[in-house]
């Protein structure tokens, strides 16, 4: 028992004194650390940036980048595809939601086809993906049409993919 009052009371010692030089000090925080200032431009967060050149676009078959354009400045560029891999990633959610209610609404078919349906989808989605992950990042590099830098590559590549998935899963299940 005594060593264990002991124990407590070492613990709560070392709290109250390292609680007690966390708190000294000014009430005005001090400016965040710059690395190499001077060497290392400033990181401004996208919030602090004025309105992006464009507008970001589904991508068609006609503009399978959208409204990205490489001729814009390569910030731009590759803000607008970022943004539109992210529009892209929105649509293949929504377009298999759209093919979850399609199932859910079968008449054809019991509860518990359908729930094994569902599972199914949500597995073969889960893997798609995975899929589409590890191409994009590994080997859309390599393709020549693409070979600029890892970083575009892999975003053209989710923006492919992508596309390819929504128009896939809608012409399946008769979505429009």
């Amino acid at each position: 028992m005594r060593l264990l009052t002991v124990l407590v009371h070492s613990v709560l010692t070392v709290l109250m004194l390292t609680s007690g030089a966390q708190g000294q000090g000014s009430a005005t925080p001090s400016p965040p650390r710059r690395i190499g200032p001077g060497v290392i431009p400033e990181y401004r967060s996208p919030s602090d940036s004025p309105e992006p050149a464009f507008q970001v676009v589904v991508p068609t078959t006609q503009a399978p980048t959208g409204s990205c354009k490489r001729a814009m400045p390569r910030v731009d560029w590759l803000r607008c595809l970022r943004e539109t891999a992210e529009l892209t990633d929105r649509l293949v959610e929504e377009v298999t939601q759209k093919v979850k209610e399609r199932i859910q609404s079968r008449v054809d078919a019991g509860a518990g086809q359908k729930r094994y349906w569902l599972a199914g989808l949500d597995e073969v989605q889960k893997n798609w993906m995975a899929l589409r992950d590890v191409e994009c990042l590994r080997l859309s590099p390599s393709e020549p049409a693409l070979a600029k830098d890892v970083y575009e590559a892999r975003l053209l590549c989710a923006i492919r993919e992508n596309s390819r998935r929504r128009s896939d899963l809608e012409l399946r299940y008769g979505i429009e």
